[in-house]
């Protein structure tokens, strides 16, 4: 599939489960179940499906545990019901996980004012748990409200930069809204990878995600980290529009960047700063005259001159680090169709 930089990004798709050093971090935040009769990879596997939104079937619990069906998954199921942990949503193949005791053990305050969702909240959740158990992303995985306010908050990112939607009839705003697993990767290129599972017959809820975390994304470019937008869907049918709205969104972030150079250095001109003009920024100025003019440059330019000319800074420019990427996850969430509307 081609993404929006040219290059090529093909679903990582796979069996086997995350890699060891995910669960390990898994075993470590999970280890409290056990205490509740659980076997350990049991609570791993509780412990995600309950951090990813609460929903899971049962071949998602075999593919952790490299079982079949017919025993495990039965003992399983009985054990995560008698607790209280567990409850069946349509027949004997979907399950909701609930229970104080289960959301505080694993350290996700926000599980506990969960209600029952409808169908296509339902399916994004299983589509973010089959992405954790399938696509394999090496990094730290942010689950929860905390854990991603604290890792951003450790790499000096205040909380107003973060992500901060309002819920429909509530009021409340609410950072991290979404509850999609975040994955920060170190290394030679350090990103931070958002995931967005796709529903809808329309790209109106990536936009939004998009344009909500434009603040965070611009701070992380600060600090020379970039993003990855990783598109979950389960029709390759739906890549198309996902795909166009993100090439919109990185082509107007990368105009207001561009133009941000073209406003600084015409007002330079336009001023008859010589002293502040070096030869290459006369020939930057004139590449750019071209690219930048207009009568919707010209009406942002009054704009930014009245909101008082602020400097350009390097993170308006985080368009430029940021990628796409698509995965598909070709299993049938049909069931999800049957959750109550």
């Amino acid at each position: 599939m081609t993404a929006a930089d040219g290059s090529m990004h093909m679903p990582r798709h796979g069996v086997g489960g995350p890699p060891e050093t995910v669960r390990e971090a898994l075993r470590e935040r999970s280890a409290p179940l056990t205490e509740f009769g659980y076997r350990p990879v049991d609570a791993e596997f509780l412990a995600a499906a309950a951090l990813l939104g609460g929903y899971f079937v049962r071949r998602q619990y075999l593919s952790y545990v490299g079982r079949r069906q017919g025993g495990a998954d039965d003992r399983f199921l009985r054990a995560a019901k008698s607790g209280g942990h567990a409850a069946a949503v349509v027949g004997r193949s979907l399950f909701r996980l609930k229970g104080a005791s289960l959301y505080r053990s694993i350290r996700c305050e926000e599980g506990l004012a969960r209600r029952a969702a409808g169908w296509a909240t339902v399916k994004k959740r299983l589509l973010a748990l089959d992405y954790f158990l399938e696509a394999r992303p090496e990094g730290t995985w942010l689950f929860s409200v905390s854990d991603k306010a604290e890792y951003f908050a450790s790499i000096g990112i205040p909380e107003d930069r973060f992500p901060v939607a309002v819920r429909r009839g509530k009021g409340a705003a609410r950072a991290f809204a979404n509850g999609f697993p975040v994955v920060a990767a170190s290394g030679e290129r350090p990103e931070v990878s958002f995931s967005f599972a796709h529903t809808g017959a329309t790209a109106a809820g990536l936009r939004r995600q998009l344009t909500l975390h434009e603040p965070l994304a611009a701070a992380l470019a600060s600090r020379g980290v970039g993003c990855e937008w990783v598109m979950l869907a389960d029709s390759p049918g739906q890549f198309p529009r996902l795909r166009h709205a993100w090439r919109l969104w990185h082509d107007r972030t990368r105009r207001d960047w561009r133009e941000l150079e073209f406003f600084a250095l015409r007002q330079k001109v336009e001023q008859r700063n010589w002293s502040g003009l070096s030869r290459a920024c006369v020939e930057r100025y004139a590449a750019l005259l071209a690219a930048c003019s207009g009568k919707g440059a010209d009406a942002r330019y009054r704009k930014w001159l009245e909101k008082g000319a602020p400097p350009r800074g390097p993170e308006e420019d985080f368009a430029s680090l940021s990628r796409y990427r698509e995965v598909l996850l070709d299993h049938d969430y049909s069931i999800a169709d049957r959750v109550i509307r």
